[in-house]
């Protein structure tokens, strides 16, 4: 079998990513008295519970016989 050696968009997007995203840690974000970080938070928590809503309607744990 021959792997596919070729460098594509993708990784490339990946890897740059990879050695960017620790980087980031040491920007000065203002935080804003934590209104940033409360966004954040409500963001994770939405595509949380969408995560867990798809998940329960693709499954369709119901429809089993």
């Amino acid at each position: 079998m021959k792997l596919d050696t070729r460098l594509t968009s993708s990784a490339l997007t990946l890897a740059l990513a990879a050695v960017v995203i620790p980087f980031t840690a040491d920007w000065q974000l203002p935080l804003l008295n934590g209104v940033v970080v409360r966004w954040i938070e409500n963001g994770q928590a939405l595509w949380l519970l969408f995560g867990a809503l798809f998940t329960a309607w693709y499954i369709r744990p119901l429809s089993r016989p």
